[in-house]
């Protein structure tokens, strides 16, 4: 099948130009087989991806396609819709032009596109509070675009070799829990909305092959070498497999999924239950004292549910640090979180809401 669209004006951002679109034998394809069963066991009706570019996200947009056209013609019926979605950072000269290709790409697919365009920019204002406020826009938008065409939640492209760049990234960095490495999961809910990633078992070399072989357009990688992904992949990355061999992206994403088994043994069998004998008496906190509680990282994961639950700032980890100093001193007043007065007592420690 030819491309219905003039894919030449847009041969400075794409990685190449394919003649031809053929998709007959993508049926036969592993990873086709590993989303088309995704679909069935998360009862999927309508489709929402997240459409970077991106090989990745190109690719699942190219599987999706095949699977609503192989069931129309085994069902003779109009099966799920595809919805595409796009966030148009306008961070790079040529991110209008990405935008306007995904539009005629999407109308070519015969797949619905919606695209959010953002109006400041990430050197307007610092990195941290950009990317807290980008991430917020960006699931709002979801949340919108999933009430508006009956979506389940949205897929997302990631793949095996990002949740390596994660783990790594989360250890040196340091800002995520021990217990959260990884972060990437297949099924999961941020901000209320569903998040789908049906690739998370493989590794990116699969989705090229299809891109490839499939003549599957996307765009050139625009990850700046001096940026932290970078390096990674350009240095970091190949000097550790020269040093450790292949295996340690392996090892990396082992580490991320022993993580993951820790942290939910420790929110289950620990951090539920105490949060089950928390009490929330009008606007106050009262924990019940326990030994587990002397220990700072139960203590900090317990606050940090109890703060996420109620919709409350969450407490600074030195302020956890004086709980556990000040656990025994009966009668003890410390101001360790926002509107709160923590009141030691003999078997409880009373978070009294101040009211303003």
């Amino acid at each position: 099948m030819d491309y219905h669209f003039e894919l030449t004006k847009y041969s400075d951002i794409l990685e190449f130009i394919p003649q031809k679109a053929n998709n007959e034998n993508l049926v036969t394809n592993e990873l086709f087989c590993c989303v088309d069963a995704f679909l069935q066991e998360h009862n999927i009706s309508n489709v929402l991806v997240s459409l970077s570019g991106g090989v990745d996200s190109m690719v699942l947009l190219e599987i999706f396609h095949k699977i609503r056209e192989n069931q129309r013609i085994q069902m003779n019926n109009n099966t799920f819709d595809i919805i595409c979605c796009h966030m148009n950072y306008k961070n790079r000269e040529e991110s209008d032009c990405e935008r306007d290709f995904l539009i005629d790409y999407c109308k070519y697919k015969d797949v619905t596109f919606d695209y959010k365009d953002l109006d400041f920019k990430r050197n307007a204002t610092k990195r941290s509070d950009y990317e807290k406020e980008t991430r917020n826009i960006r699931y709002s938008y979801y949340k919108e675009l999933c009430e508006q065409y009956d979506c389940n939640g949205v897929f997302l492209a990631h793949h095996k070799g990002d949740t390596a760049e994660n783990v790594f990234n989360n250890i040196m960095r340091g800002g995520r829990e021990i217990t959260d490495l990884s972060v990437l999961k297949k099924n999961n809910n941020i901000l209320n909305v569903n998040v789908y990633r049906p690739l998370l078992d493989y590794y990116k070399q699969p989705i090229l092959d299809i891109a490839e072989e499939y003549s599957v357009p996307y765009f050139l990688d625009s990850t700046p070498d001096w940026s932290c992904r970078g390096k990674m992949r350009k240095n970091i990355f190949p000097a550790s497999e020269d040093c450790y061999g292949s295996s340690y992206t392996n090892n990396l994403i082992k580490l991320g999924s022993e993580s993951d088994m820790i942290g939910n043994i420790i929110a289950n069998h620990i951090i539920e239950p105490l949060f089950h004998e928390t009490n929330f008496e009008e606007n106050n906190i009262i924990l019940k004292k326990t030994n587990v509680l002397r220990e700072y990282y139960v203590m900090k994961l317990l606050m940090k549910k109890i703060c996420h639950t109620k919709g409350i700032e969450n407490i600074r980890q030195k302020n956890v640090e004086q709980l556990i100093i000040h656990f025994d001193e009966i009668g003890k007043k410390m101001t360790l979180m926002k509107n709160y007065m923590v009141i030691v007592r003999e078997k409880e420690i009373l978070f009294q809401h101040l009211v303003s």
